[in-house]
């Protein structure tokens, strides 16, 4: 199997996770892990490797297991870094910070995106800025719902 090859595999892997077939997806990243194992080339190695483990971060999260998600997360974040692909680690930041919204804890969740959409911000992905910034106005919506949930309750 080439690099070629494996990026389709990913390519599949994503277009599962998006069709919400979890188990096929996950089983298209973990093959990618397995053939990365046994294969002897360095360029572009921690970008396939970065992006099964995304993957598979992002079926975990689509399941609710977040201790799993963040896991993966943390893990493409460091073969991410290694490569110095900054749109890559913006994406690691998007997805820690879609967890922890998911977990209620939107400081956290502020703070990921915060992060992600500076480095986009000098990258230009208008996009990905986008979203991010989408992201964060959601999290700020969601405060301002638990702040006047909070207020409310006191009240009484």
């Amino acid at each position: 199997m080439n690099y070629e090859m494996l990026e389709a595999k990913l390519n599949q892997a994503d277009e599962e996770t998006q069709n919400g077939n979890y188990d096929e997806a996950e089983h298209l990243a973990n093959e990618v892990l397995a053939e990365l194992d046994s294969f002897h080339f360095e360029e572009g190695r921690d970008g396939v490797l970065s992006r099964a483990l995304l993957t598979l971060g992002n079926v975990s999260r689509m399941r609710g297991n977040f201790p799993a998600a963040l896991e993966h997360y943390a893990s493409a974040l460091g073969a991410t870094e290694n490569a110095n692909d900054i749109s890559g680690i913006a994406k690691a930041m998007t997805e820690f910070g879609n967890v922890y919204v998911k977990l209620g804890s939107y400081d956290k969740a502020l703070e990921y995106y915060g992060k992600a959409l500076a480095l986009l911000e000098e990258l230009g992905e208008k996009s990905s800025i986008a979203r991010v910034t989408g992201n964060i106005g959601i999290v700020y919506c969601l405060l301002a719902l638990t702040t006047r949930h909070w207020n409310t309750t006191v009240k009484l």
